[in-house]
C-alpha cells in the first residue's frame, strides 16, 4: 500500500461524497485506502448515508471506522492512522476537492 487517504467526518456526508468522486477521479493505477473515521455524527440517516457512500465506492478500498464519541479532529485522525497501511499519509478534510487532474495524487506522492 503506498497512500492511505484519511478523511474525519462529522455529519458531512454530503461534502464527503463529492470528495471521494474527486478521489476516484484522480486515482490512475495509484495504490491507496481510503479510510473514513465517522466522529460520532448524529443522527439515523447520516449513519445510513455513511453505510451507503462505503458500497457506492467499493472501489477506492474504504475503511470505515465510526467513533462512540466525537473526540476532536486530531484524535480522529490518529484513529485513522493507526490502522493505515501506506507508506505515506494524506489527511484531507470531507469537503476537500482535487483538481481535476487525473495524477492529482500521484503528483503529491512525487512530491513527499
Amino acid at each position: 500500500m503506498l497512500l492511505s487517504i484519511i478523511i474525519v467526518t462529522y455529519n458531512s456526508s454530503g461534502v464527503l461524497k463529492d470528495c471521494l468522486k474527486f478521489i476516484q477521479n484522480s486515482k490512475n493505477n495509484l495504490e491507496f485506502e481510503v479510510i473514513i473515521v465517522d466522529n460520532n455524527s448524529a443522527g439515523e440517516n447520516e449513519q445510513k448515508c455513511l453505510t451507503a457512500i462505503e458500497q457506492e465506492f467499493k472501489d477506492l478500498n474504504i475503511k470505515l471506522i465510526r467513533l462512540s464519541e466525537n473526540r476532536g479532529f486530531g484524535a480522529a485522525n490518529n484513529q485513522g492512522a493507526k490502522i493505515a497501511q501506506g507508506k505515506y499519509l494524506l489527511i484531507l478534510n470531507a469537503d476537500t476537492k482535487l483538481l481535476p487532474d487525473k495524477d492529482a495524487l500521484q503528483k503529491i506522492i512525487v512530491f513527499m
